[in-house]
């Protein structure tokens, strides 16, 4: 499981160089019309939307990749080095908790020993939907908090 996301990092970069041009472009411009304190601030505006943009993509990269077996829960999840756990698959209770109104996503966790893994976070409501297809075509049983709704 992996976020969508709508750029790469080479693309983004992209987009912050003609950012960077049109932004330097403008303050040099002032800074000849005798304005200089123009130039600190377009730096110090392109470096905050650099960091910006760069956190956003950060967190587009993490993912989650559940192995299912039938004696295991395998869980690895990060960004660059994986945390693996390995839950008893009998141990393992998947809860799903939605609001009432539907109007935050539902979340999935996997309770094991006491312990709480959050599963999928990063997901839209369609790739939800399909995580908890899976899920059920696994044999794993879910537990709702709203399981009177169909």
């Amino acid at each position: 499981m992996s976020p969508n996301r709508s750029a790469s990092w080479d693309e983004i970069k992209l987009v912050l160089l003609g950012f960077a041009v049109v932004i330097f472009s403008i303050a040099i411009a002032w800074t000849m019309a005798g304005v200089w304190i123009v130039l600190p601030f377009a730096g110090a505006e392109l470096a905050l939307l650099g960091y910006l943009m760069y956190r956003a993509n950060w967190q587009a990269y993490q993912h989650q990749r559940l192995i299912i077996t039938p004696v295991w829960l395998v869980l690895e999840q990060g960004y660059r080095h994986q945390k693996v756990v390995k839950l008893i698959r009998a141990e393992c209770q998947i809860m799903v908790t939605e609001t009432e109104g539907h109007w935050q996503l539902p979340l999935y966790v996997i309770y094991c020993g006491g312990k709480e893994y959050p599963v999928g976070t990063f997901l839209n409501l369609s790739d939800l939907k399909q995580l908890q297809y899976c899920l059920h075509q696994c044999g794993l049983g879910l537990c709702r908090n709203r399981w009177w709704e169909s």
